[in-house]
């Protein structure tokens, strides 16, 4: 469910600024605070203020600034491809850094392949890093949990102190300009919601590219 297109530039507040409602009452119209509460609320069945909170407090990743241009990066892929962060540019990039040994990812993978299948026409580019230094270990825990997204290998984990990741899985919400949204540490079902209400909020913006067009919608990256 997008949120309405009036709300977004203040909802993006909340990413940017990672204070919440707190930080919205403080810098937007009253008026917009309390329809972005109802929004948000119907999104997540009333559990926003405690999930959007916990969410936002739990922003660690001090590579993954929300404001600031995202870190670039480019890696072999799984398939034998390469992934140019750069290239990406246009797209809404949920990146996310993981590893075979993480429990929390085996909950992660499945909802992001959900957001890929979902969301990939209309502008979203899942990127899995993984960090694990046995190939084994990640060929069989990919077995076990197949995804159609972008699976980027990283085994020196470069990516990782790139973004400051301190625990697994980190997540980093970046816009179609490139800058980072918003940046998520760890991985629970109560999550959901609300990580999807911000990609839904990131999807709704177009982007110009350097010539002043909107991007397509579809697209895409080697695998």
């Amino acid at each position: 469910m997008a949120p309405p297109a009036r709300l977004l530039p203040a909802l993006l507040a909340i990413e940017r600024n990672r204070g919440g409602m707190g930080f919205l009452s403080a810098h937007v119209d009253a008026r917009d605070v309390a329809d972005i509460a109802a929004w948000l609320g119907a999104v997540v069945n009333g559990t926003v203020a405690v999930g959007l909170s916990m969410s936002l407090a739990s922003v660690q990743a001090q590579g993954a600034m929300p404001g600031a241009i995202a870190p670039r990066f480019e890696l072999p892929t799984r398939d034998g491809g390469r992934v140019d962060l750069d290239a990406l540019r246009g797209r809404v990039v949920y990146l996310d850094v993981w590893a075979s040994w993480c429990a929390p990812c085996r909950r992660s993978l499945p909802w992001m392949d959900a957001m890929h299948r979902r969301h990939a026409s209309t502008g979203l580019e899942v990127v899995g890093v993984n960090v694990d230094t046995r190939e084994a270990e990640r060929v069989r825990f990919l077995a076990s949990t197949p995804v159609g997204f972008t699976i980027a290998l990283d085994p020196e984990a470069r990516v990782a102190k790139l973004y400051g990741t301190k625990a697994m899985p980190t997540s980093v919400l970046i816009g179609r300009d490139g800058r980072v949204l918003y940046a998520h540490e760890g991985f629970r079902d109560a999550d959901r919601a609300v990580l999807e209400a911000l990609i839904e909020a990131a999807l709704a913006f177009p982007a110009a590219d350097a010539s002043g067009a909107a991007p397509p919608a579809g697209g895409g990256s080697p695998r």
